[in-house]
C-alpha cells in the first residue's frame, strides 16, 4: 500500500492584516493563527505583536493526516482583556497539494485583508522498515545524524516533503 503520511505546516509571517489598533477597550495584544485540517483544530500559535499589520510567527508543526481536504488558516486579533476579532481566513486543499510556499490571500466578507506567508508539505513515514535502524542506533548516534547540517539524507525526499521513521506526530493544544 501506499505510504503513511502526516501533513507539515510553518507559519512565517502575515502581511498588510487589517488590524484595529484599539480593541475591546484598550490596545490590541497581538494576532494568532488557528490551523485546521477540516474542521478539526490542529494548532493555535502563540500571540504576536504586529508592528503595521505584519507579525512574524515562525512557527513548524507536524501534524497526523486522517485523509482531510483542506488546510485553513484563520487569523484572530487578540484584545487586551481578552476579547478576540476574527480579522480573516484563508484555505488550501490538500489531496491535489504537493508543496506550497508563498501568501495566502486572507479574505473576510469576501474581501481581501492581507496576506499569510504559510509553507505547507508532507511527511512520509517509512513504515515498518525504520524501526530496526533506529533500534539499532544508540541516542547519541541519532542526535548526532538529526543535527548533521545538510538534514542527514533528507535532502533525498522530493521538494517540501519531510522522511521519517515512524515517528510520531507533535500536535499542539
Amino acid at each position: 500500500g501506499s505510504p503513511s503520511r502526516n501533513v507539515w505546516f510553518h507559519i512565517v509571517e502575515g502581511d498588510g492584516l487589517r488590524l484595529r489598533s484599539k480593541f475591546c477597550i484598550g490596545p490590541s495584544s497581538g494576532c494568532v493563527v488557528y490551523v485546521r485540517l477540516d474542521k478539526r483544530e490542529v494548532h493555535r500559535s502563540a500571540p504576536r505583536s504586529s508592528a503595521k499589520g505584519c507579525p512574524d510567527f515562525r512557527e513548524t508543526r507536524i501534524v497526523s493526516y486522517g485523509g482531510e481536504t483542506l488546510i485553513e488558516f484563520v487569523v484572530l486579533q487578540l484584545g487586551a482583556l481578552g476579547g478576540q476579532r476574527f480579522v480573516g481566513g484563508a484555505t488550501l486543499a490538500l489531496p491535489s497539494l504537493e508543496f506550497f510556499d508563498g501568501p495566502l490571500e486572507l479574505r473576510a466578507m469576501d474581501r481581501p485583508v492581507g496576506s499569510l506567508h504559510v509553507q505547507v508539505g508532507w511527511q512520509v513515514l517509512a513504515g515498518g522498515t525504520g524501526n530496526g535502524v533506529l533500534a539499532a542506533c544508540s541516542d547519541r548516534q541519532v542526535a548526532t545524524w538529526a543535527g548533521r547540517a545538510d538534514g542527514g539524507g533528507a535532502n533525498l525526499a522530493p521538494r517540501g516533503a519531510l522522511v521519517a521513521a515512524d515517528t510520531a506526530p507533535a500536535e499542539s493544544l
